[in-house]
């Protein structure tokens, strides 16, 4: 996060960096976290915290940045299973749960 970001400010900006996507609107009350340790050769054993929330955009013109190598638009389940940690399924799980129960209301 950048100096007066909130967690919601640093995703969309996060967003627009790496993906080019600015017109998205937010899912109010979708917000699941991530946090994980890994090893960096300069600071050591390092804690990450990642914030996920739940966005709608119509935008398929995707100019990732130099920091990925790809992208692509799947399905529920396909995407589910091309997940390799548990707590990303989790959080997708969740995701598709609301978009399921949010789709049900009258």
């Amino acid at each position: 996060m950048e100096a007066g970001e909130d967690d919601l400010a640093a995703a969309r900006r996060e967003l627009r960096e790496e993906t080019g996507i600015v017109n998205v609107t937010m899912l109010e009350g979708f917000r699941q976290e991530s946090v994980y340790f890994f090893r960096s050769k300069r600071h050591g054993l390092v804690r990450k915290t990642v914030v996920f929330f739940l966005g709608l955009t119509f935008n398929r013109d995707v100019q990732i940045s130099d920091e990925h190598a790809g992208f692509e638009f799947l399905p529920y389940k396909p995407a589910l299973q091309r997940l390799t940690f548990p707590t990303a399924r989790q959080i997708l799980s969740a995701a598709e749960y609301r978009l399921t129960a949010e789709s049900e209301k009258p």
